[in-house]
């Protein structure tokens, strides 16, 4: 079973429905048709160069570049798709990453800059805000501490 979406750009958004019906050869029309097991090849592209580079600020117009897409159309897409934001994404990337180093032993801190947080507090807030329990509760009550 295909499922497919339509995207109609026209320049202005009230006029896309008028142009569908009246003048579509006014309108670029855009349909992307996959399966619904297989994700867009633009989003695969998309998610393994965030993959790939899980620990840099990655801006949305890089990652469009690199799905071959409008920052807004991808960011849309992405969303509709994974069920979060490329950015959204890229943290839940990071937070399973932290928790690998984590139940190897490693120092919060240490975890914080390999995953790419700006600083061991916003790597706290955001592992607390994830999981419900702070990065250093996590090591002792799973037992992984040093």
């Amino acid at each position: 079973m295909a499922k497919h979406i339509v995207v109609l750009t026209t320049g202005h958004p009230f006029l896309s429905e008028k142009l569908l019906n009246e003048k579509p050869s006014t309108a670029r029309l855009f349909t992307i048709s996959y399966q619904l097991d297989q994700e867009p090849s633009a989003i695969t592209r998309a998610k393994a160069y965030l993959h790939a580079h899980y620990t840099e600020e990655v801006a949305l117009h890089e990652l469009a570049r690199v799905a071959h897409l409008s920052p807004f159309y991808l960011a849309r897409l992405f969303r509709q798709i994974v069920g979060l934001p490329p950015h959204a994404y890229q943290i839940q990337l990071r937070l399973a990453r932290a928790k690998a180093l984590l139940a190897q032993g490693f120092d919060v801190s240490y975890v914080a800059h390999e995953t790419g947080f700006f600083d061991q507090s916003h790597f706290t807030r955001q592992f607390k805000q994830h999981f419900l329990t702070t990065p250093g509760n996590y090591q002792k009550t799973a037992g992984f501490s040093r």
